[in-house]
C-alpha cells in the first residue's frame, strides 16, 4: 500500500517504520514546513498514495481532508477502518 503521511512527529515516525516493515511504501511525508502549502499543492504531493494518515494538529485537518479529497484519496469513517484488509 502507498502511504502517505501528514504529520511527522513521535507517531508518524513510529508509523512510518511499522508500515514499511510490513512492506508498504511511504510516497509522501508531509511535515510543518509546508503547513502554509495550499489545498491545491498539498494535493499534488498527496496524489500518488492510495491512503493518507493525518498527525497533525487540528487547526490543519480541513485543509489536509480538502487536499485528501482533491487528490482523490478515499475517507474513511472510523468503522470502516477495522473492515479494511491492511497488510
Amino acid at each position: 500500500m502507498k502511504i502517505a503521511l501528514i504529520g511527522y512527529g513521535s507517531m508518524g515516525k513510529i508509523i512510518k517504520r511499522l508500515a514499511e516493515e510490513k512492506g508498504n511504501e511511504i510516497v509522501a511525508v508531509i511535515t510543518s514546513a509546508e503547513a502554509t502549502l495550499s489545498e491545491e499543492s498539498l494535493a499534488e504531493k498527496l496524489k500518488q498514495a492510495d491512503v493518507a494518515i493525518d498527525f497533525s494538529v487540528a487547526s490543519a485537518v480541513k485543509r489536509n481532508v480538502s487536499s485528501c479529497l482533491l487528490a482523490g484519496i478515499p475517507q474513511l469513517k472510523e468503522q470502516q477502518v477495522g473492515k479494511r484488509n491492511l497488510k
